[in-house]
């Protein structure tokens, strides 16, 4: 079971590699769009980032909703990994 930091830490992980900034500039509050420029085809790959991390489906109107990593987090833990708590 994965504790928070790790959960971040991924997310922070897949973030980086999609959009190739340092992981230590990307914060909870990080806004995809706003503070890294993320476009419609970015924000797919990072779709398809998470779900293969966490071998899960996320709707596109679920991933709609996640605007920062901390949405994110929170998406992953309380609908993907709440089974594994």
């Amino acid at each position: 079971m994965l504790n928070d930091e790790e959960i971040i830490a991924k997310i922070k992980k897949i973030v980086s590699d999609v959009l190739n900034v340092k992981t230590e500039n990307l914060t909870f509050e990080t806004h995809y769009q706003n503070d890294l420029g993320v476009d419609s085809v970015e924000m797919i790959t990072l779709l398809v980032g998470f779900e293969t991390e966490c071998k899960c489906t996320i709707s596109e109107n679920e991933f709609r909703k996640l605007k920062t990593i901390g949405d994110t987090f929170h998406y992953i833990k309380t609908n993907i990994l709440r089974d594994e708590l």
